[in-house]
């Protein structure tokens, strides 16, 4: 990736488009990580003591 920048000097639109569009990708995977993991994490204990007590 970095060779592939480096080969852009001329055009330095371009390179920063391509800087800007990696950027946004590595938050969008960090975003995506942090809430499946952390902020939307299934707590599996409450989910079982839950469906104990439902139980007729």
């Amino acid at each position: 990736m970095i060779f592939f920048i480096n080969t852009l000097e001329h055009h330095e639109t371009l390179r920063l488009n391509v800087t800007k569009a990696a950027a946004v990708l590595i938050g969008m995977v960090w975003n995506f990580t942090l809430y499946k993991y952390f902020v939307f994490k299934k707590d599996t204990a409450k989910a079982i003591e839950a469906s104990i007590i439902s139980e007729p």
